[in-house]
């Protein structure tokens, strides 16, 4: 028994042929920049290491190299945690830490330092503390760091 060709099936093979003209096209893209950067390299514009240096470094941790434009130093009150389920407070306070600063400060990025995450984290998440001690920069480019005040 022989089946007969529909258009559905010649509309289904025109795809598939657009759809390996498309692949084909995209192998050779790849190959031209392949051979590209290889001219690259061999013309000691791009050295092999300098291709293997990712694009995006991570932050450095910076606390006295930066120029600091702003120092502040706030006694933040974390006695609303308790309105929030048991469970949930640390998290809470960590929130509360946040407002307070973004609310004094408007910065553009706002970071807290681990020593402080940690010092609320302390007692667990079910009890932190009452308050707490932040020494707050804000650096010339708009971002605000806490600290915590020993």
């Amino acid at each position: 028994m022989s089946k007969k060709k529909t258009k559905d099936d010649d509309v289904e093979e025109e795809e598939d042929i657009e759809g390996e003209e498309k692949i084909s096209e995209i192998q050779e893209d790849l190959k031209s920049i392949e051979e590209e950067k290889d001219q690259l390299v061999e013309e000691e514009i791009i050295t092999p290491e300098e291709e293997k240096i990712p694009k995006i470094l991570p932050l450095k941790k910076v606390e006295e190299e930066e120029e600091i434009l702003e120092e502040r130093f706030y006694t933040i009150p974390l006695g609303r945690t308790k309105i929030a389920k048991r469970y949930k407070r640390a998290k809470r306070a960590i929130t509360l830490v946040k407002e307070f600063l973004m609310r004094h400060f408007k910065p553009d990025i706002l970071r807290i330092e681990p020593e402080l995450n940690e010092f609320i984290w302390s007692r667990g998440i079910q009890k932190p503390p009452r308050n707490v001690k932040v020494r707050a920069t804000k650096d010339r480019y708009g971002v605000v760091t806490a600290y915590l005040v020993k």
